[in-house]
């Protein structure tokens, strides 16, 4: 019985893990970089959502001003930090930068909503979701919230799979994943597509990020919490592959509920570990990710 409310809670977790992962996966497509700020740029829209409602904004506006706010400091992140210094050859300052840059936001917001740890409740999340609601399946009972964030994650990560695959911006990242310089002569502008990508992996941080705050208290800490969890999810399900990083997550949020049954809270980011570099020795690439020679 507890396998089975584990795995029903770890779909429900995984399913946010690998939104976040999807947006980590889609910078490092577009880059071949990625970026240490995504969990601290969520972590802002989850915060400028909350200040919303604060102020008594309708819920739901709440949400798009926080989503709306992670965009906007996703493509500032990208245009002014970011581009300029991946142009340096040979450097790895985009990587010390980016570093530079996850410390200055989980500072300055500290600095704006202090160190404590906010509910979520105004949000109205939790109860949209059913987070006071049980279901019982098998003599097993679990919170209904679980089933909703895999439904939603599900969704949405189909519908991403449908704008990579269909649409000219998702051409566009593709070409640009294959052979930068390739996309560049068929008339692709690679930088734009760039900092689009990491304007549409802020906003869909910010959207995990909303739909996590029911399980947890927000605090400015979370940004690293969101960054390890979203890396690990690409990286087991592969780098780069929007499907791999929904299978990653799923993988990821499933083995840590399972472990909470053997191990003590505290261990799970060890497992998280032990279960990465697992997956890293018999499979290099991850799990749906392929071994490619990068192209400039």
């Amino acid at each position: 019985m507890q396998h089975l409310q584990a795995l029903v809670t770890g779909l429900g977790v995984g399913a946010v893990y690998a939104l976040i992962a999807f947006g980590i996966s889609l910078v490092y497509a577009t880059s071949r970089t990625l970026n240490f700020a995504h969990g601290e740029v969520l972590t802002v829209g989850v915060f400028l959502s909350l200040t919303a409602v604060y102020f008594n904004l309708p819920s739901w506006q709440g949400i798009v001003v926080g989503v709306a706010g992670a965009v906007l400091l996703g493509v500032v992140l990208a245009k002014v930090v970011f581009t300029p210094l991946r142009r340096a050859p040979e450097s790895l300052a985009w990587l010390l930068g980016l570093l530079i840059v996850a410390s200055v936001i989980t500072n300055a917001s500290a600095r704006i909503w202090g160190q404590r740890a906010y509910s979520a409740e105004k949000l109205g999340i939790g109860s949209s979701l059913g987070a006071d609601n049980v279901v019982r399946w098998g003599g097993v009972v679990f919170p209904s919230i679980y089933v909703w964030l895999f439904v939603a994650g599900l969704v949405l990560m189909v519908a991403l799979d449908l704008l990579i695959r269909r649409t000219a911006f998702g051409r566009a990242v593709r070409a640009v994943a294959h052979s930068r310089r390739t996309a560049s002569l068929m008339g692709i502008d690679t930088e734009r597509t760039m900092v689009y990508a990491f304007g549409l992996a802020a906003g869909l941080g910010a959207i995990a990020g909303i739909m996590f705050s029911p399980l947890t208290f927000v605090q400015v800490q979370l940004g690293a919490f969101f960054t390890f969890k979203g890396l690990a999810a690409a990286v087991i399900g592969g780098l780069g592959s929007a499907r791999g990083a929904f299978l990653g997550g799923l993988v990821l949020g499933v083995v840590e509920q399972v472990a909470l049954i053997y191990v003590r809270a505290g261990y799970t980011d060890a497992i998280a570990f032990g279960v990465l570099i697992l997956v890293l020795v018999v499979r290099p690439a991850g799990i749906m990710g392929r071994v490619v020679e990068e192209r400039h």
